[in-house]
């Protein structure tokens, strides 16, 4: 049942504006754990003994992660509830992200850096259903709010984290625990809203059209997949290897950070027009 259909009681009212809170708090983690490594791959992989394999297998984490994951959540969210699976996401992003920030060893650092890009695969794919379902009548406009949000926990990581680093005497471990912190303030509003989870909808004849089978007979579905697959390529090769890249130039890594963030942010004012067309339905692309 959507929010909007409980009538305009404060209550209501308060419920709504902390779904809000809490879609927006999510949506500025899901990128963290991606963001946050890129400006420091270079310190991480000397710390760790990292080899060229391994740093390629960390850099490619993202893609594995959002594909394996991202395709069993709708599995999980009707097997134990929407609610209360993108809380586990937000506390298994929370967990990863400060295991990996404290460990020595590079075996760990890459499970729990695959744990939080897990959380935040299963938050990709809950947000917008969440959305669909709380508020139909502005989907497009809470699909902007989250898809801005977003980009901002995107650009924000790629942006802060050498400055972080810095302050810290040059701890990356300090640098990259920070984010945990903020994945732990977005869990809270869910533990609220645990108390409101919504029905969970069981698929009519009408969904068994919409099964793997059709989708692959779809040129539409086909269409779909390569432009996201074309966009997924650019960012996470931009998210693993842009700043590495720039390092390797001469800039710096504090510089390699922001060019990263400019990079991410130059999205936000161009995603948002899109979802204005009501022949266009509000999606969340893999930024």
């Amino acid at each position: 049942m959507s929010v909007l259909t409980y009538g305009a009681s404060g209550r209501t009212r308060s419920f709504a504006w902390l779904l809000v809170l809490g879609i927006v708090l999510a949506s500025l983690n899901l990128r963290t754990a991606v963001t946050s490594v890129g400006p420091l791959l270079e310190q991480i992989s000397t710390a760790l003994g990292l080899t060229g394999v391994t740093t390629g297998l960390l850099t490619t984490l993202p893609v594995l992660c959002f594909a394996t994951v991202g395709a069993m959540t709708p599995s999980l969210a009707r097997r134990i509830g929407e609610h209360r699976l993108l809380l586990a996401a937000l506390l298994a992003l929370g967990v990863g992200l400060l295991v990996r920030a404290v460990v020595e060893s590079a075996t760990v650092f890459l499970l729990s850096s695959a744990l939080a890009l897990s959380g935040g695969a299963v938050g990709n794919v809950l947000i917008p259903t969440l959305i669909k379902r709380h508020f139909p009548g502005r989907a497009g406009t809470m699909t902007t709010v989250y898809t801005t949000a977003l980009a901002v926990g995107t650009m924000l990581a790629a942006a802060a984290t050498v400055p972080i680093e810095r302050a810290a005497d040059g701890n990356w471990h300090v640098a990259l625990g920070v984010w945990a912190a903020l994945a732990a303030v977005s869990a809270l509003p869910w533990l609220v809203l645990l108390r409101r989870e919504p029905a969970r909808v069981t698929a009519g004849e009408g969904a068994r059209d919409l099964g793997p089978r059709a989708l692959l007979r779809s040129r539409l579905a086909w269409a779909v997949a390569g432009y996201f697959g074309a966009q997924s390529l650019l960012a996470y090769v931009m998210f693993g290897w842009l700043s590495q890249m720039l390092l390797d130039k001469g800039f710096t890594a504090g510089q390699a950070g922001i060019a990263l963030a400019v990079f991410t942010g130059l999205g936000i004012p161009v995603s948002s027009p899109c979802l204005r067309s009501p022949h266009v339905s509000p999606t969340s692309g893999p930024w």
